[in-house]
């Protein structure tokens, strides 16, 4: 668990072992919770403005994007 490799079999096998077990889609889905519970706290203290709708949607690309 604490091996640094550059081997892509050992770096295959732990993606596989993630997969299988679900672990991204979790980690995927408490992102966007995070994320989401973070926005609706602060959205209000932002200017409705194109500077707010940027940092939205980075924030959403963030936790949204396939690995």
């Amino acid at each position: 668990m604490n091996e640094h490799t550059d081997d892509q079999v050992k770096i295959q096998e732990a993606i596989g072992i993630m997969r299988e077990t679900g672990s991204l889609e979790y980690a995927a889905g408490v992102a966007k919770d995070i994320v989401n519970k973070a926005w609706k706290e602060i959205e209000s203290k932002f200017p409705d403005n194109d500077g707010r709708k940027k940092l939205k949607a980075f924030a959403s690309y963030l936790v949204d994007r396939d690995w």
